[in-house]
């Protein structure tokens, strides 16, 4: 029946969708729609044709790892496992340990997921699979937007550069700031850059940066301990509360400074492509084309400053109204909606740890079809 119905029949505005795992569930929904009875599981929504809605995707960077990531996915999804099998046969000669093994082995009695070298090829592969998978149901971004090492899947999404090249960047990227001598630490100040700036200037410290702008009231200052601890301490005396992020390095500070000549000369050997996706840059915060294609482009992407905020006004102001987070737990899709909060867009996230997978896909499917994006239910 729902198969009947999803590839053989009109879908016409008026639109509920569904998820049950049999039959009496499904007929104990659709009783509870009947009588407009709440129940979760149902999605409603009246299909505006004469303004489409236009998808853009997010990739999150690192700091949304967790092992097992995306198990269930492997274990029952044929696309999504060839995908982390594709992924863990070019990771071969870049990784000690295998990528299979990184993400689902039973034996690991400690997971390398919070060391770069392994923990930014894991969230590009786990990343990649999950937008194959739903490319394979039809779900395609009109514009891509990732923040920090998410920006490199989004990049591999919209076709600057393949597969094979978007693993080997991450890969060398990630092992080269593994190798750092000093690797300080990050804290989310709620506050606004602008504050933040002011505070890091009085301060005279030079090993301090702002490593991103999450938010109208999110700003992460990034670089050596004594420094980060100093501007947060100054802030918290204004009452500006912060949060210390778990984060292996001080990410997009000048710490990061060591590495960047080599990882140019790496990012020289790669054939760069102009994007055939819309792609928004951490960098600048805006449309680029010419602009990413170069190595001093991924140089500077490693340690300026994300500018996230201003990228998803910019993904608004280009007509985006659908935001699907592409990653293993919801990490984006809060600072987003604090960007644009009184917008009628629609927030998804793919997954979340500690819920099911497929369940959440489910989920988020039925939310993106009652919104009116075409599904390709043949291929689902």
């Amino acid at each position: 029946i729902c198969y009947t119905a999803a590839t053989g029949r009109t879908h016409f505005a008026h639109r509920m969708a569904i998820v049950a795992r049999n039959r009496d569930e499904a007929h104990a929904k659709l009783l509870a729609n009947r009588d407009g009875t709440s129940r979760t599981g149902i999605e409603k929504g009246i299909v505006n044709k004469l303004h489409p809605p236009r998808l853009a995707m997010l990739f999150t960077g690192q700091g949304s790892q967790y092992f097992g990531m995306g198990r269930e996915l492997y274990e029952t999804q044929p696309t999504f496992r060839k995908v982390i099998g594709q992924c863990n046969d070019l990771l071969r000669d870049s990784l000690e340990i295998p990528l299979h093994s990184v993400l689902y082995s039973t034996n690991m009695t400690a997971s390398p997921l919070n060391e770069p070298a392994y923990a930014q090829p894991a969230l590009f592969a786990v990343q990649y699979a999950i937008y194959m998978l739903w490319k394979s149901w039809g779900i395609e971004p009109q514009l891509v937007i990732g923040h920090s090492s998410g920006e490199y899947v989004a990049a591999c999404v919209a076709g600057v550069f393949s597969l094979q090249d978007g693993l080997k960047l991450i890969a060398e990227r990630g092992r080269l700031m593994q190798a750092l001598p000093q690797r300080g630490r990050m804290a989310a100040i709620m506050t606004g850059e602008t504050r933040v700036a002011r505070t890091i200037r009085r301060s005279g410290l030079p090993d301090v940066s702002i490593a991103a702008v999450n938010g109208p009231a999110q700003t992460v200052v990034s670089g050596t301990d004594k420094a980060v601890d100093a501007v947060v301490r100054e802030l918290q005396a204004d009452g500006i509360d912060s949060t210390p992020l778990n984060a292996s390095n001080a990410f997009h500070s000048a710490l990061m400074d060591p590495m960047l000549g080599e990882f140019e000369q790496i990012c020289h050997q790669i054939p760069f492509s102009y994007p055939q996706v819309p792609i928004i840059s951490n960098i600048y915060g805006r449309h680029v084309t010419s602009e990413i294609v170069t190595a001093s482009y991924w140089r500077a992407q490693t340690r300026e400053t994300v500018r996230f905020s201003d990228g998803i006004r910019q993904l608004e102001k280009q007509g985006a109204n659908v935001f699907l987070e592409i990653g293993p737990h919801p990490v984006l899709t809060g600072a987003g909606r604090s960007c644009i909060p009184d917008a009628d867009h629609l927030w998804i996230t793919s997954l979340r740890q500690g819920c099911s997978d497929w369940l959440q896909l489910l989920k988020n499917l039925s939310k993106l079809y009652v919104r009116g994006l075409h599904i390709d239910w043949q291929g689902f």
